[in-house]
């Protein structure tokens, strides 16, 4: 299977390839589910996400196991899948890398998420989207990730 194939399958990006932060070298080292994480069926690709964690130590779908995805950080200066976020008026604005990420067909962001306070905002997005949401949401503490069809789950604080 070619690299590209393999990364597209998984939802993983090369960066956490690199850095050994695989959605399965996660699993292992975390048997049970916590709370936000984000799991890929390999098989069909559907993603869910763990709102209140149960006992079970593996989810399934389609008869497998399902993959945790890491949650791949990086230097905004450096990566187009980096969310950065800004304090607008009313709000905060999440834009997807320091260049706008394709939003293609075949290579596109899902959604964006702001945490604010332990609050979870989420925009989802389509192919020919700009990469960006607005939340018009006052905190104190923001994060945002992002997932990216083809190179997986993305975080910046």
């Amino acid at each position: 299977m070619k690299r590209r194939n393999f990364l597209a399958a998984t939802g993983l990006g090369a960066g956490a390839l690199l850095t050994g932060l695989t959605g399965r070298a996660r699993a292992a080292e975390t048997s049970k589910e916590s709370r936000s994480q984000v799991w890929k069926c390999l098989k069909c690709g559907t993603i869910t996400e763990i709102v209140v964690p149960g006992k079970s130590a593996t989810l399934t779908h389609c008869g497998q196991p399902m993959t945790l995805l890491a949650e791949q950080v990086a230097p905004p200066a450096t990566n187009k899948h980096v969310p950065i976020i800004t304090k607008v008026d009313g709000g905060f604005k999440v834009v997807v890398g320091s260049t706008p990420h394709p939003m293609t067909k075949t290579h596109w962001i899902q959604w964006i998420e702001l945490i604010a306070d332990g609050k979870s905002y989420r925009q989802f997005l389509n192919p020919g989207d700009k990469p960006e949401a607005v939340f018009s949401v006052d905190a104190k503490e923001v994060i945002a990730r992002e997932h990216c069809n083809l190179h997986g789950l993305w975080k910046d604080r």
